[in-house]
């Protein structure tokens, strides 16, 4: 009988204490699934937004909130003037770090570039600067009172929350940023380039992965990140009301309002529909499962279960069961 090697009671304690977290928050796996799915509902948007904080990182803690960054597409920062490009009529700020603590800049706005006007500054540009020997410098407060008038008047209660904007409860902060394309100095040293990310994935023999996941990291080192990001992009489908598009067995969710639908769950749904009307049960029950299986990640890998396209897909999943004649799943899935 093979005697099992003693376990240190230091390493024993950490083991229990990484269970005891798993338990708490998901395991590895979980994690990265609920960090994958804000990650591919992020970049399906119709604006850059990049969902971070705690929640952003799959950890579902009780007292976490949401926090969104939205990426400010009428601005950019550079770190000199000559790296300045007149481009699509975006506002251009420079860097200046010496008059600051660490960490902060101040960032002033560029008009004129080689004896060029980049820039025509209005009204509503000048309640967001202030004036000093720099010339017009963006101030941090009056940008935030800017969008928080622009995006929330009239719709719901919110407030200034430190460099956020925070709803009336404080379950979501709203960011606005400004994107810089290089990265600074000051955070090089944490840089990871697409190629590294690259050659950690094949140098690390611990790491296991699947056939798509060894096909995008082989597109990371031959395509730049955001054209990767591009590429697995994914759109919600969305239809009009009366549209001559939609199965006959939906259609009364879109009679009068527009509707939205998850891509990979409303595919399934088709899947079943076609075998349905086939009689073939066998193809039924098999898209039946993996419609369930598209359920429970949308619901439980972080996604919000009142955004329509969740909704929706408990109610395909409903359907189906409707169709197959199986009333109490139906029933619990309505």
């Amino acid at each position: 009988m093979l005697k099992m090697p003693k376990i240190s009671k230091e390493k024993g304690e950490s083991l229990n204490f990484y269970k005891y977290i798993c338990q708490r928050i998901g395991s590895e796996e979980v994690v990265r699934v609920r960090r994958l799915t804000f990650v591919i509902s992020d970049i399906g948007q119709n604006e850059t937004i990049i969902t971070s904080g705690s929640k952003g990182e799959g950890l579902n803690f009780n007292s976490s909130d949401l926090d969104i960054m939205f990426i400010d597409p009428c601005a950019k920062v550079y770190e000199s003037e000559t790296e300045v490009v007149k481009k699509g009529g975006r506002l251009p700020f420079i860097m200046n770090a010496d008059e600051t603590q660490p960490c902060f800049t101040q960032l002033y706005l560029v008009t004129r570039h080689q004896n060029q006007t980049l820039v025509k500054v209005s009204d509503g540009v000048l309640n967001m600067l202030e004036i000093n020997h720099l010339g017009y410098v963006l101030s941090s407060e009056q940008y935030k009172q800017f969008h928080l008038s622009r995006r929330f008047c009239g719709k719901w209660s919110a407030k200034i929350h430190g460099p956020c904007i925070a709803d009336e409860y404080d379950n979501t902060d709203f960011a606005w940023c400004l994107k810089c394309d290089k990265w600074i100095p000051l955070a090089r040293p944490w840089k990871y380039t697409d190629e590294k990310i690259y050659l950690r994935f094949l140098k690390d023999k611990n790491v296991t992965l699947n056939y798509i996941q060894h096909h995008v990291v082989k597109l990371m080192n031959k395509e730049k990140l955001h054209t990767l990001l591009k590429s697995l992009t994914l759109h919600m489908l969305t239809f009009h009301s009366n549209s001559s598009l939609v199965p006959q067995e939906i259609q009364q969710d879109v009679s009068s309002t527009p509707n939205m639908y998850d891509p990979l769950p409303f595919a399934l749904f088709l899947y079943f529909l076609c075998n349905y009307h086939l009689h073939d049960l066998t193809s039924c029950r098999k898209f039946l499962q993996r419609l369930k299986h598209a359920q429970w990640t949308l619901l439980n890998c972080g996604t919000n279960v009142f955004h329509p396209q969740s909704v929706n897909t408990v109610i395909l999943y409903g359907i189906a069961h409707q169709l197959m004649g199986n009333t109490n799943d139906a029933r619990h899935a309505f």
